[in-house]
């Protein structure tokens, strides 16, 4: 799924793409009822660009190349389920299966056709919350070890995970965390906007990502010998 998320940004500008089952988990969504007794499986993924439009994504992997195809058939059927969300058809409906060798990596993407039965809703707020829910549960834990920095210009708020390997840096723009810890939620689009495409800021250590997401690595030389 971390392809997935990656791809659904850079191809599709989808700031948050979340996975439907921690949101079904948050009573972010319902399912308005259907006429068939048995509900056919859902995609994993779904989000919006800058627009508002919806996505919907689903992901699939594997480290054998010549199961790809059969991937992508098993990822049709569940991409095409969702016929509307929140009103609106979805503006794609997107596999991508990814494999993963010894020597490469790639991922094949296509779009199923659309005839899905399925009507989601989804609770805007709660969506938003969810989406942000690990840096909710750190501000309303007091901050543990959070860090006021300023990356390449642009302050943010980082929390640092470190083991012999060296150290993960996971943080967010502290503009966009204001909006979210003050449940300025309405505001968060516009922020997000303003704020822009900051994918060529934070050198070679860290990455933006449009939802103001921010990651770093650094790793621990002597670790990494010593491994």
């Amino acid at each position: 799924m971390v392809f997935a998320k990656l791809h659904a940004e850079k191809l599709l500008g989808i700031r948050n793409l979340v996975h439907l089952e921690f949101l079904k988990q948050q009573g972010a969504l319902t399912f308005v009822p259907q006429t068939t007794t048995k509900r056919p499986k859902e995609p994993d993924l779904v989000g919006q660009d800058g627009n508002g439009t919806w996505h919907i994504f689903e992901a699939k992997g594997t480290t054998y190349e010549n199961m790809i195809s059969r991937k992508v058939l098993e990822a049709k059927e569940q991409a095409k389920q969702i016929a509307s969300i929140q009103g609106q058809l979805p503006g794609t409906r997107s596999v991508a299966a990814t494999y993963i060798g010894d020597d490469r990596i790639f991922t094949c993407i296509e779009d199923p056709s659309d005839s899905g039965s399925t009507v989601v809703e989804f609770d805007k707020i709660d969506f938003i919350k969810s989406y942000y829910a690990p840096f909710l549960i750190c501000q309303q834990n007091g901050y543990p070890n959070a860090q006021d920095r300023t990356i390449d210009g642009i302050p943010v708020k980082m929390f640092d995970i470190g083991n012999k390997m060296g150290c993960v840096s996971i943080g967010i723009v502290s503009e966009v965390a204001e909006c979210i810890f003050n449940s300025r939620f309405n505001e968060l689009s516009d922020e997000l906007s303003n704020i822009g495409d900051l994918s060529e800021r934070g050198g070679d250590q860290y990455s933006f990502g449009l939802d103001g997401f921010v990651v770093g690595f650094k790793p621990n030389r002597q670790g990494l010998l010593r491994s």
